[in-house]
């Protein structure tokens, strides 16, 4: 298995993923799109387990386009989306 770290731009948070992906895909929706000032966000879904977040988190919860309840997370010290997560996402 292989182990995922990482964390945000400015260094604040780290993570670490003890856990293969469950899926990998590209989301088009707006808010991706708007998120990334892309066509496209790439992801990939972890368990929720396996990651270890460290460093202070701040959770921007929201409603989105096509999520019913998504939030994005951020280093305190910065305005930088490190994590998101949806809430109604069973893993």
């Amino acid at each position: 298995m292989t182990a995922y770290t990482g964390g945000c731009t400015c260094g604040a948070i780290r993570y670490e993923i003890a856990a293969e992906p469950v899926r990998g895909f590209h989301c088009q929706c707006r808010d991706c799109q708007k998120d990334t000032g892309a066509g496209h966000a790439s992801v990939a879904v972890f368990p929720r387990a396996a990651m270890k977040l460290t460093g202070e988190v701040v959770e921007n919860p929201r409603t989105a386009t096509a999520a019913p309840r998504s939030a994005r997370d951020f280093a305190a010290i910065a305005d930088r989306r490190s994590t998101t997560s949806r809430k109604t996402c069973p893993t």
